[in-house]
C-alpha cells in the first residue's frame, strides 16, 4: 500500500472519529473538554472550539463559528471537498480523492505554502488565545 493510500485510511478514521463526536455533541446537546493543553496549561490549542465552530456553522452563526475557531475556513472547504471526492469516487470508481490528496500533499511540501500556512496558524492560534 502507497503512503497516499495509508493516510487517506488514516484521515478516514480521524474523520469517521470526528463526524461521531460532533453527532454526539448536536444530538444530546453535550459539552465535554478534552484538550489535554487547554487542562494542563490552560491555553486553548489551535483546534479548541472547533465542535463548537461546526455546531455553530450548522445554527447558520458565520461569526460565532470564526470567533470559536477561525480555522474552520479551512476546516469546512476541506470537509465538504473529501466528502465529495469520496462519494464522487463510491459512484464512479476513480480515485480522485487520492489524486487531491497527492496534489495537496505536493503543495504543502514548498516551503513557501508551509510557511504561509504556518504563518496563518500561528496567527489564528494567537486569536484563539486572546479571544479566550
Amino acid at each position: 500500500m502507497n503512503s497516499d493510500k495509508r493516510d487517506l485510511r488514516i484521515i478516514s478514521i480521524f474523520f469517521c472519529v470526528g463526524v461521531a463526536w460532533l453527532l454526539i455533541h448536536l444530538l444530546w446537546n453535550v459539552h465535554i473538554e478534552i484538550c489535554p493543553i487547554k487542562r494542563l496549561i490552560g491555553v486553548p490549542c489551535p483546534s479548541c472550539g472547533t465542535t463548537r465552530a461546526f455546531k455553530s456553522l450548522f445554527a447558520f452563526n458565520v461569526m460565532e463559528a470564526l470567533k470559536y475557531n477561525i480555522n474552520i475556513l479551512i476546516l469546512l472547504p476541506s470537509v465538504v471537498t473529501y466528502v465529495a471526492l469520496r462519494v464522487y469516487d463510491l459512484i464512479f470508481h476513480t480515485q480522485k480523492l487520492e489524486q487531491v490528496y497527492h496534489k495537496v500533499k505536493e503543495m504543502l511540501n514548498k516551503k513557501q505554502v508551509f510557511c504561509a500556512f504556518i504563518l496563518f496558524e500561528i496567527l489564528a492560534w494567537t486569536l484563539h488565545i486572546s479571544l479566550g
